[in-house]
């Protein structure tokens, strides 16, 4: 949750997405959907989801 909180802040900041993912070294895409899913859930869109073991 660490890293998905530092994006939020470099996009507070004044950072776009893409200079944020560049930044984090994560893709454009994941700074995406951690920006809606803030701002649409809050903090608690940010946690993680369980997943599959299979």
């Amino acid at each position: 949750m660490r890293v998905r909180l530092m994006a939020l802040s470099h996009i507070k900041g004044g950072a776009n997405n893409s200079q944020t993912a560049r930044n984090l070294h994560i893709s454009r895409r994941i700074v995406n959907d951690w920006v809606k899913r803030f701002y649409e859930q809050g903090l608690d869109g940010l946690k993680e989801k369980p997943r599959s073991g299979r």
